[in-house]
Order: structure tokens, then C-alpha cells, then sequence
């Protein structure tokens, strides 16, 4: 759990979760002050009104009690998260996205 909490790299990061860690470099990391930013799906809120993030929810997937919901970030791929699976978000709709508070990770 210590490596899922707080892991040193991008690449550790990326070995511990299911479904992995949202990593995002470039202007994204930039906007954020770090080299890469990491949030993991089920770290991340949704919202049908406000949040950091305004998507559209490209597909969803309900392998239980959870939603695994999959939205399009332009230029950055996709922005995986995970919530309760009687969420109601319907394929196409415009959803706010919001990170948790101290979730997220900051790499060099």
C-alpha cells in the first residue's frame, strides 16, 4: 500500500491499481508545476456543475459496484475514473472532473 500512497516515480506508479493512475505530462504538468502529474481514477470526483476538468464521457464500463467512466482529454488521452456504479452518466453528457484534495502526485 506504501508504493500505491506514495510512490517515488511515474513509473512505480503506474504498476500498483487497477484501473492505473491518470498520468499527465506536457502542458497539463506544466499548469501544475511539476514534470508529471498523477491522480488515480478513484481519487478524482465527479460533478454535473463544477470541477478543475469539463469533459464529455466518451464510454463507461460497469464491471460491478463500481463504474469505471472513460472521458476524452484533448491532447492528453483519456481521464479514467472510477465511482459508485449506480452513477448516473450518460454516454456524450458534459461532466465536471475534480481531483480529491491531497490525492494527487507530483513527479519531477
Amino acid at each position: 500500500m506504501e508504493l500505491c500512497r506514495t510512490p517515488a516515480t511515474p513509473f512505480v506508479a503506474g504498476f500498483n491499481g487497477s484501473p492505473r493512475i491518470n498520468l499527465f505530462a506536457g502542458d497539463v504538468a506544466r499548469a501544475l508545476r511539476c514534470g508529471t502529474y498523477g491522480i488515480r481514477p478513484e481519487h478524482v470526483s465527479l460533478s454535473a456543475d463544477s470541477g478543475k476538468w469539463q469533459r464529455r464521457r466518451r464510454n463507461i464500463e460497469r464491471p460491478g459496484a463500481d463504474a469505471v467512466v472513460f472521458f476524452g482529454v484533448d491532447g492528453t488521452g483519456d481521464l479514467v475514473v472510477r465511482t459508485e456504479g449506480e452513477a448516473e452518466v450518460a454516454v456524450g453528457n458534459v461532466v465536471f472532473a475534480a481531483p480529491m484534495a491531497g490525492r494527487a502526485h507530483r513527479f519531477p
